[in-house]
């Protein structure tokens, strides 16, 4: 999977696409220090953050370094759907293309992205148009979901305690209902065998991917010592999801750490049920650490995926 499987592009666009990629790259890097140095310059600074990780449960630590990895299964498991409308691709092989490209889309020009496409039309035979189809489809349902999530929070935010369950309980349990419906529409139109049901399931995945998010990031501010209510997680998860879309760095590198920032710190106290917002820095700090856990992920399971790609490809190379 490297950039000579692509379709060839015109020398004279190659070096302004280039030099695109990096520059945004870099300013996404900077995004990144600069929140760095705006965390270290106020408050407890960056000791601070050290001092609540290490005062945090390790059941916590270990939820926030285990929950990116739903992410990668969720995304997989979108894609797995949508692609295998245009060719047969295996549960484990889409896995390892998935975990390759989540890691290689933190490198400038984001290579990840036209690595999978070029790696499906070699090794799996699924057309370049088939591919960027499924592109388009991810990022429709992933905007459907971003407003069914936005239209729900509304709802959840005055919720009062019953002898059954608090708020909080209430919140989640009410979140998960929009995949419970999926799940049972999905399972309906593919007893019925038709072909929408690949598409109802797509977005169930992405719903599901989108509660992980709102889990992260209820974690994350915990981890620093931040208490924010369930609707608060899940209005921060759903604008970054948003900036996700942006076209600047791979994975919101750099935009994604401010967006938490300056959204925590500006969502409404009757919106979130809480007693005040986090601070801008308070924000900048959970994303950080949001950042270090996906790191992780993605470095264990692409390294993993790369490997598997390269071993096919080298497999593929010997064949006569």
């Amino acid at each position: 999977m490297n950039a000579q499987s692509q379709t060839p592009t015109p020398p004279g666009q190659n070096a302004p696409r280039r030099w695109r990629g990096v520059v945004m790259f870099t300013v996404g890097a900077a995004l990144v220090v600069a929140a760095v140095l705006s965390v270290a310059s106020q408050g407890a600074g960056l000791t601070g953050v050290v001092d609540a990780l290490r005062a945090t449960p390790r059941s916590l630590v270990a939820l926030l370094l285990a929950l990116p990895f739903l992410n990668w299964l969720c995304s997989a498991a979108s894609f797995h759907v949508l692609t295998n409308r245009y060719g047969k691709v295996g549960v484990v092989e889409m896995g390892a293309v998935i975990a390759s490209a989540w890691l290689l889309n933190y490198l400038p020009m984001r290579p990840g992205l036209l690595g999978r496409v070029a790696y499906h039309k070699k090794f799996n035979d699924i057309p370049i148009a088939a591919s960027v189809q499924v592109l388009a489809l991810s990022i429709g349902l992933s905007g459907v979901v971003i407003i069914v999530m936005i239209t729900l929070l509304p709802l959840l935010g005055g919720q009062a305690a019953t002898h059954v369950a608090s708020p909080a309980t209430q919140t989640w349990i009410t979140l998960t209902i929009p995949a419970l419906l999926g799940v049972a529409a999905t399972l309906w139109l593919h007893a019925r065998s038709a072909p929408s049901w690949r598409f109802i399931s797509a977005a169930v995945f992405k719903f599901a991917d989108l509660l992980v998010w709102t889990l992260r990031y209820w974690v994350c501010f915990a981890v620093v010592g931040v208490e924010i209510s369930p609707t608060q997680a899940a209005g921060i998860a759903a604008v970054t999801q948003l900036v996700l879309l942006i076209p600047l760095a791979g994975n919101g590198l750099g935009l994604r750490e401010w967006a938490v920032g300056l959204v925590a710190s500006s969502l409404p106290t009757w919106f979130a049920g809480a007693a005040a917002a986090p601070t801008r820095v308070e924000g900048l700090s959970a994303d950080l650490v949001n950042r270090a856990a996906e790191l992780f992920a993605a470095l264990l399971v692409g390294l993993w995926g790369t490997m598997v790609v390269a071993r096919k490809a080298a497999g593929e190379r010997k064949q006569p």
